[in-house]
This record gives structure tokens, C-alpha cells and sequence, in this order.
């Protein structure tokens, strides 16, 4: 069985997506779960980590419309899936 993490803890301190990526993937962790509160200027590193194959977006917790960049990405991380 596969776990994964939330960014829910770490986003608020991290400076980059990358820097969040390579802490989870630290701690042995290469899914994530996108928290809710996972700031902007986060998305292109975590795009970044993605399109590498180092880590999988499993979910996105409390997806919101108002999330619109939740809805912009999604796709990426998700190869391809719907909203």
C-alpha cells in the first residue's frame, strides 16, 4: 500500500517547491497530498518535481473553485484526469 503526505505542514515554511518536494521526499515520502492552503508561488517548483517523476500529487485536499489554480494545474499532476 501506497501513503502519502500532506503539504499542509510544510508550505507555510517552505520558500520554493522545490525545497518543500526535496524535504518530503527526505523523510521518505514521494506521493503528497496538495494541502488547501499551498501558496501560488509554490505551484511552479512543485510542476517542476512533478514533470521530473519525483514525487505524485495522490489528491488535493479541499478543492475549492475558488482554488483557480488548483483547477489550472490539476491536470498536469494528474496526467491528464478531470476536475
Amino acid at each position: 500500500m501506497a501513503f502519502s503526505i500532506s503539504t499542509h505542514w510544510i508550505a507555510g515554511q517552505s520558500r520554493s517547491g522545490e525545497e518543500m518536494i526535496e524535504q518530503i521526499l527526505a523523510i521518505g515520502f514521494n506521493t503528497i497530498e496538495l494541502g488547501y492552503d499551498t501558496r501560488i508561488d509554490l505551484v511552479s517548483g512543485i510542476t517542476k518535481m512533478v514533470e521530473q517523476k519525483a514525487v505524485k500529487v495522490s489528491s488535493i485536499h479541499n478543492f475549492s473553485g475558488s482554488c483557480w489554480w488548483f483547477r489550472r494545474c490539476w491536470r498536469r499532476f494528474s496526467g491528464g484526469a478531470n476536475v
